[in-house]
């Protein structure tokens, strides 16, 4: 038995009939609808405002979505991982469309990551990462692997796996000594120089151990607090 999808409002009503094979939530005025494999865009209105054509696609940041040309290759349900990521190697099939769908960077990049604070994270060579501007302009970044700005700062990992952070001007602020790490978050980034350990920290901006601890918490502060466990009880 098929399922579909559409949209209710908070009173339970559908404003967008359930004629989708597959949507996701609204991001920027926009969401997904898809069917065989193809994807497109939805208005508020539920106006098809950009046709299924897309392989993969992101959601709209700052006014722009990453999205994957078609590819029968790529997105055949056969096509095995590896074999998939040396086509987008041979293809760079990823770009940028605004939000009337025209390709506002062409496709030109193997990996495309979400604009953030004005810059996109993108591999746009094999192994060679870089940020890419609105305008389709790439500062080229010595990494493995890039990670979208989140107040101010972006996580990359070098080349012996371990993370750091760089600024918006491309700055190493935080070299990469740390195996894990996540965004900043409320002013500080969770960092772990050991994943069979339990000792992680909280860093400020500028590398600074402000928080050592020696037994399991979150990864993140909300609304100022942290959950931390302490034996076998979790508080903040």
């Amino acid at each position: 038995m098929s399922s579909s999808c559409g949209f209710i409002d908070t009173s339970g009503e559908f404003v967008i009939p359930p004629i989708y094979e597959h949507v996701t939530e609204f991001s920027e005025g926009r969401a997904h609808f898809s069917a065989g494999g193809r994807i497109g865009f939805l208005s508020h209105g539920g106006r098809e405002v950009i046709r299924m054509q897309f392989g993969e696609a992101d959601w709209f940041h700052e006014g722009l979505a990453a999205v994957m040309t078609w590819d029968p290759v790529l997105h055949a349900p056969t096509t095995s991982r590896s074999r998939a990521y040396a086509r987008r190697q041979q293809t760079k099939p990823m770009g940028y469309i605004d939000r009337a769908g025209d390709y506002a960077i062409e496709p030109a990049f193997i990996v495309a990551g979400e604009f953030a604070e004005g810059l996109a994270d993108v591999e746009y060579d094999i192994g060679k990462w870089g940020f890419v501007d609105p305008a389709g302009n790439i500062r080229h970044v010595e990494a493995d692997c890039l990670y979208s700005f989140r107040e101010g700062y972006a996580r990359f990992q070098a080349e012996d796996g371990r993370y750091g952070f760089v600024d918006t001007e491309l700055r190493v602020v935080i070299p990469p000594i740390y195996r894990s790490v996540f965004d900043f978050h409320e002013g500080l980034a969770w960092a772990t120089e050991d994943l069979g350990q339990k000792r992680s920290y909280f860093l400020d901006p500028d590398g600074e151990r402000v928080l050592t601890f020696d037994t399991y918490c979150d990864e993140e502060f909300s609304d100022g607090l942290l959950s931390v466990r302490h034996g076998d009880l979790w508080g903040s």
